[in-house]
């Protein structure tokens, strides 16, 4: 089947009820200027310096997973990264959530943004979560020897379900990319399904054509500080990153409905710091939070 890409600027809302539409319509949405200058390069800083103490503790640990073995083994013995702070996707991506906070003020104060989301969800706003996914470089797979081995591009998902199987309903949630430096189509793009949160969507790769046409595509090619929304249920994946020294990395805010709760992304309790400290590479039983009785997401990799 033939794909059709449309350009992300044509997903751009001119106002708050413009980006309501936009998401009913596609499932995504992209804001330029979201950030300020200075608010973008603290975070820019903070991004960085929090990623690498992260993959100074995944090295430790890989370290400690492969000692004593020969060096053509490493790859193979290491397993995916699990743990409270980092988990390790495919496509060569880390999502992480350690630092950041400063991410949660965004709703603080009035802003289009904020009016947008309040539109898409309702008054009443709840962050599910922050962090930030880095795609690492080509020189990056190749240190950490990431465990699927981070060439392609991610396989298709959506970050949550339909809450009912059986009904087309507003957002519940959405998740809000924030680049910090221009996203290039050599940098991995994330890629959307335009129309997949509604129902009746499979795998994109087989969606049905709407009156005899293809399917629509969207690459996320984005400037640094603006902001690009999606549907929980949107289908997406990131594409693989091809610079051959910088890491993309991607902030973002999971923002919700007030009564809705994810009890499928992220739930691993044991820190990739305490593992290092052990230095023995082997991780604990999780203890997985027990969350209300709120609907649930299903767990697939975010971007």
């Amino acid at each position: 089947m033939e794909l059709r890409w449309r350009s992300l600027r044509r997903a751009r809302p001119f106002s708050a009820q413009d980006a309501k539409h936009t998401m009913q319509e596609y499932g995504v949405c992209w804001m330029a200027d979201v950030l300020d200058l200075a608010l973008l390069e603290r975070l820019a800083a903070e991004a960085r310096l929090r990623f690498d103490e992260l993959l100074q503790a995944v090295a430790r640990r890989h370290a400690a997973e492969t000692a004593g073995l020969p060096e053509p083994l490493h790859r193979l013995s290491r397993l995916p990264v699990q743990t409270a702070e980092v988990v390790e996707r495919d496509g060569g991506r880390f999502d992480c959530r350690h630092g950041l906070d400063e991410l949660r003020s965004l709703l603080d104060s009035p802003s289009k943004l904020v009016e947008s989301l309040k539109r898409i969800l309702g008054p009443d706003l709840a962050i599910v979560s922050h962090g930030q996914v880095v795609a690492l470089s080509v020189n990056g797979r190749e240190a950490h020897a990431c465990a699927d081995g981070g060439d392609g591009a991610q396989l298709w998902h959506a970050d949550g379900p339909h809450l009912f199987e059986d009904q087309d309903l507003p957002a519940h949630a959405v998740t809000i990319f924030f680049p910090i430096a221009e996203v290039t189509a050599a940098a991995g793009p994330t890629e959307f399904a335009l129309g997949t949160q509604k129902h009746g969507h499979a795998l994109p790769e087989k969606l049905a054509a709407r009156e005899g046409e293809a399917p629509e595509y969207v690459r996320a090619v984005a400037p640094a500080g603006s902001a690009i929304l999606f549907d929980y249920r949107t289908w997406h994946r990131g594409l693989p990153n091809m610079q051959q020294h910088e890491s993309r990395h991607m902030l973002y805010l999971v923002v919700a409905r007030p009564w809705w709760r994810d009890d499928r992304n992220h739930l691993h309790t044991t820190s990739i710091f305490a593992e290092a400290e052990e230095g023995d590479g082997e991780e604990e039983d999780d203890d997985v939070k027990d969350e209300s009785a709120a609907p649930r997401g299903r767990k697939r990799d975010r971007e």
